[in-house]
């Protein structure tokens, strides 16, 4: 009921209840559609990721990265573990089509397992999209993660630094002793939101939340983790 009047349901507070608790995983994709306003986009750009794929096609210069990272994502799960799957195939669709939609961003490593999963529960057209609304939507914004220099990934770097120096003192004093930036264990946490570092089932989770409430679900995420193994 809720997922049919989400546009115009009140009570945000019940349907965040509702979403921390867990999205059932048959609707999932319907609600990621809802909360990555993908239909709006679809909508008001018909036609667009056709003419983009076969722009990419013919005169994207990631081709050959792409399908170099391709080989590498997500390659337990069923969907990509075989070369030239149609997953595969499709995510490949995807990344070459969004390097030139976004050609300040073109194409960097990471993207793919973010489409990667996306494609999971969408459709093709449907997770360019989504990944267009992750880079570019200010409550996600995940194009500074991405874009020359990664501006954005040297802030939540920094951002994570002062929170360990402030909330859990111990444990910055133990990594600093160590030599152990937050760089060298915490890059895939703000760069792929935590894909290959939780387990899958509750990686997704997190995604359900981070779509949800926006990017300051990944420093909370990271204060949890180190918080959680403080002890071990």
């Amino acid at each position: 009921k809720m997922l049919k009047k989400f546009d115009s349901f009140g009570n945000r507070e019940k349907l965040q209840r509702r979403i921390f608790k867990g999205i059932p995983d048959k609707i999932r994709g319907a609600l990621w559609l809802k909360m990555l306003k993908v239909e709006k986009q679809m909508a008001d750009n018909v036609g667009v990721y056709t003419k983009m794929l076969e722009l990419g096609y013919k005169n994207s210069i990631e081709v050959r990265q792409i399908d170099n990272d391709i080989l590498r994502c997500l390659r337990d799960h069923e969907y990509y573990c075989e070369r030239y799957s149609t997953k595969q195939q499709q995510l490949f669709n995807v990344l070459v089509s969004y390097s030139m939609y976004n050609m300040e961003l073109g194409y960097c490593q990471g993207m793919s397992t973010i489409a990667g999963v996306l494609l999971i529960y969408l459709n093709e057209e449907e997770a360019f999209w989504a990944l267009n609304s992750l880079m570019i939507d200010k409550k996600f914004a995940m194009h500074g993660l991405y874009i020359l220099g990664f501006p954005k990934l040297m802030r939540f770097l920094a951002h994570h630094d002062k929170i360990l120096t402030k909330f859990l003192p111990k444990i910055k004093k133990f990594l600093d002793k160590h030599q152990m930036d937050a760089v060298l264990y915490s890059l895939k946490w703000f760069f792929v939101i935590f894909i290959e570092r939780l387990p899958f089932s509750l990686c997704l989770r997190v995604w359900d939340i981070f779509f949800l409430e926006g990017e300051r679900v990944l420093n909370a995420m990271a204060y949890v983790t180190l918080k959680l193994h403080a002890n071990k």
